[in-house]
């Protein structure tokens, strides 16, 4: 097999999948998506992080998964461990710093790349991305199981993309278990402990 190009590989719920969107849209070719860290060699890898609690609150109410605080435990050990060996270049998307503003997003997945994207291009890839059109896609499946194929998405896919939901959803026990379970991923990132 083939090594891809560029790589998508995310927290869950980071916003990855609109990371890989608009790498698919820019690079116009295939991009993997992923949330395992394996040996990509010098391919450029376009990370995508958010807080953890946020990633667990979100995770549980989308896919109603109860173990979402050890797969985004899982996940975040095995980012940690890709971050130090992986020998091609790494983009962080920190999902609070550009869930706000797709534009800056896009520039930033842009740059990282070498193109150039103004104007009715950065336009026609904002209109195609945003939360409404990506959410409209989303509704017409049933349930997280449910799969598009082509844009990647599962049915109760996109919530409200607000950042700190857990702070009132997520009791004082979980807050000190992922807390500690988590610390070290918070900790490399810079995320409040």
């Amino acid at each position: 097999m083939s090594r891809p190009t560029a790589v998508q590989a995310g927290l869950s719920r980071s916003g990855s999948t609109l990371a890989w969107q608009i790498m698919c849209d820019l690079l116009k070719s295939p991009v993997c998506k992923t949330h395992e860290y394996i040996d990509y060699g010098k391919v450029p890898v376009v990370v995508t992080i958010r807080h953890p609690l946020d990633a667990i609150t979100s995770l549980a109410r989308a896919s109603a998964k109860p173990e979402s605080l050890w797969i985004v435990k899982n996940t975040a050990n095995e980012m940690l461990k890709f971050m130090d060996r992986h020998k091609g270049p790494i983009l962080v998307l920190r999902y609070e710093s550009w869930w706000p503003d797709l534009a800056n997003c896009v520039t930033q997945i842009a740059d990282f790349f070498g193109i150039q994207c103004i104007g009715d291009d950065l336009g026609k890839i904002l209109l195609r991305r945003n939360m409404t059109a990506n959410k409209a896609i989303a509704d017409r499946l049933d349930s997280w199981d449910d799969r598009d194929a082509t844009e990647n998405l599962h049915g109760n896919h996109i919530g409200s993309g607000k950042v700190g939901q857990y702070k009132s959803s997520m009791g004082s026990s979980m807050k000190l278990i992922a807390n500690r379970e988590l610390h070290d991923f918070m900790n490399y990132f810079g995320y409040e402990l």
